[in-house]
């Protein structure tokens, strides 16, 4: 035997041990080739064809690789090339190798069983690998090995920062090791293991994380120009973020139903981590709620506080729009540097505005986490923020320190203190 081939008779047969046993088909090529082909030239297609077959059975490449390899080795009559095409599709379906998924079916298949938000997360990160794979998306799911998650990653710290790809890379990980788990994978096929962020972001580029950028707070008197000035719906929103320091989404799907404006409460399951919460309304926020309500008297039945900024957010394609818009105006006033949005960010990442809707949420926290009547759990416990639950677990939040709370917010809110000037 010889590269892969041998002769029987007047044909090339491959051959190529699997699992102990020694695999040979006939490629049906000539020894002596024909009028049109050369011995030598018949010897070199039999070896191509029997390369391919070898690769495709042991998954070292894919199918799809394979056939076109196949149809690119130039001295095969169309009958012989659909006979090794053929063969090639029943040898990546044959023996052990027929029950392990391609990396691309796995993937898309999985499903961890979390909620809305870190699904699409999740399902984000797996097409981010898929994109990186290409056409070795479609190996089988043993075939994906660390070189090629170390290229992942390291291409999308070109991209993106270093914590958002860390959560990426967690989410690989415990895909494959869900494989192992279920027994699709050995021990110690997990390809993104040993594969680090911090170690690689290095690799990339010393000063990626350098440059890492922070939400910024809103000053009081930004605030009070957003919760006064701001056209409609926006600016209820935004005195709905800053007392309550919810996000954007739960905010724009707020329900009526979840409001008990007699008791002053909003009771509602935050959409990012399911978690249930509730929220203390200072009077100044149930008065202007009732106004919104009676406003939507003569407007068709909604469950939403505000129909239109919840069908916005509720579909997925106009979403994105929401913080933009919002974003837009706080430009617009002056409230960022816009100097500073047009500087490049090292490994060519994007640059997000400092101030947005979410800093609102940042206000909140910074300004009980600031006060001294408030104590630092209380800040979790006020928002609903879900890596503080073992602080939460030890922190009992009374009602009536949330609403001692909510009270300093809106008169913060609509009292800015005022800028002393101390120029001689």
């Amino acid at each position: 035997m010889a590269n892969g081939i041998t002769q029987r008779g007047n044909l090339w047969w491959a051959n190529w041990k699997a699992n102990g046993s020694l695999m040979r088909i006939s490629t049906k090529i000539k020894v002596s080739g024909n009028k049109w082909l050369t011995p030598r030239r018949a010897e070199k297609a039999a070896q191509s064809v029997a390369e391919v077959w070898k690769n495709v059975y042991r998954g070292a490449i894919a199918i799809k690789d394979g056939i076109g390899a196949l149809t690119a080795i130039p001295d095969l009559t169309p009958a012989i090339q659909q006979y090794a095409i053929d063969k090639a599709r029943e040898l990546a379906a044959q023996g052990g190798f027929a029950g392990m998924p391609t990396c691309r079916d796995y993937l898309t298949a999985f499903n961890g069983g979390a909620s809305e938000s870190a699904e699409n997360e999740r399902k984000r990160a797996f097409r981010y690998f898929l994109c990186t794979l290409g056409n070795r998306g479609d190996l089988r799911l043993d075939r994906i090995t660390p070189t090629m998650a170390r290229e992942h990653i390291r291409g999308a710290l070109e991209l993106r920062a270093a914590g958002t790809v860390k959560l990426e890379r967690d989410y690989l990980s415990a895909a494959f090791n869900r494989a192992i788990k279920d027994k699709i994978l050995d021990a110690g096929g997990n390809p993104f293991e040993h594969v680090t962020v911090a170690k690689e972001s290095v690799s990339v580029n010393p000063e990626l994380g350098k440059d890492r950028q922070k939400r910024d707070c809103f000053t009081p008197q930004e605030i009070h120009i957003i919760v006064t000035q701001f056209v409609r719906p926006w600016r209820d929103l935004a005195l709905l973020a800053i007392i309550t320091g919810q996000r954007l989404g739960d905010i724009c799907t707020m329900k009526w139903d979840d409001l008990d404006l007699d008791a002053g409460t909003w009771n509602f399951t935050i959409r990012k981590v399911r978690d249930e919460h509730s929220n203390i309304l200072p009077d100044e926020l149930i008065s202007r709620l009732y106004t919104i309500r009676d406003e939507q008297k003569d407007a068709p039945a909604s469950p939403y506080v505000f129909p239109l900024m919840a069908a916005r957010y509720l579909n997925k394609s106009t979403r994105a729009g929401l913080s933009t818009e919002f974003t837009s105006m706080v430009k617009a006033a002056g409230m960022v540097n816009l100097d500073t949005l047009a500087a490049k960010r090292k490994g060519n990442r994007r640059t997000i505005c400092p101030k947005s809707f979410h800093s609102l949420r940042h206000n909140v926290v910074s300004f009980i986490r600031s006060d001294a009547r408030f104590t630092g759990s209380l800040a979790c416990a006020y928002v609903g923020q879900s890596d503080a639950i073992q602080m939460k677990n030890y922190f009992d939040a009374s009602r009536d320190k949330k609403r001692e709370a909510a009270n300093a917010l809106m008169d913060f809110c609509l009292n800015p203190p005022t800028i002393e000037n101390n120029a001689g």
